[in-house]
């Protein structure tokens, strides 16, 4: 709940149009970093993408901001409900700072949404596959009685 709040608060468009102009004018590892970050806070799902990328794109680059980079991007593929990226670079950090009570608990939090969408999407898949078992059945029994009566016409 905690990190679900925290990814209600948004950034407005000026803001990010400020950091882009900023870091456009720059072009440092800070100034993309905190662009990324404004990004990610938007309420548009392109932007969340853009900012993945350029998170990516500073940690291959070994940036000093690798680990708000790992961190950001686990919360940001969090938000678009991208489990299995966002836990990805949240064990990696995890790895890197075990100890670190923000990232236990962006872990936990990641792992339970992670583990109820899975279970929702294991019980639509089974779903699915009873109404598929019973439209299957429902065939072979309407077969076997439209077989039936047609050779007990045949008879008569």
């Amino acid at each position: 709940e905690e990190l679900d709040f925290s990814l209600s608060i948004t950034c407005s468009p000026e803001l990010i149009r400020d950091t882009k102009a900023i870091w456009e004018m720059e072009r440092t590892d800070e100034t993309q970093f905190r662009y990324a970050c404004s990004l990610s806070r938007s309420t548009t799902q392109t932007h969340h993408f853009e900012a993945i990328e350029i998170f990516e794109q500073l940690i291959r680059d070994d940036s000093s901001f690798r680990r708000g980079c790992l961190f950001n991007a686990a919360q940001t593929y969090y938000s678009l409900g991208k489990f299995d990226r966002a836990r990805t670079f949240c064990e990696e950090l995890y790895r890197e700072e075990p100890d670190n009570n923000q990232v236990k608990q962006m872990h936990l939090a990641i792992t339970f949404k992670h583990n109820a969408e899975k279970e929702r999407q294991d019980k639509h898949n089974q779903d699915v596959n009873n109404n598929i078992a019973w439209g299957v059945g429902l065939t072979v029994v309407a077969l076997g009685v439209g077989l039936l009566f047609s050779a007990g016409g045949r008879k008569g």
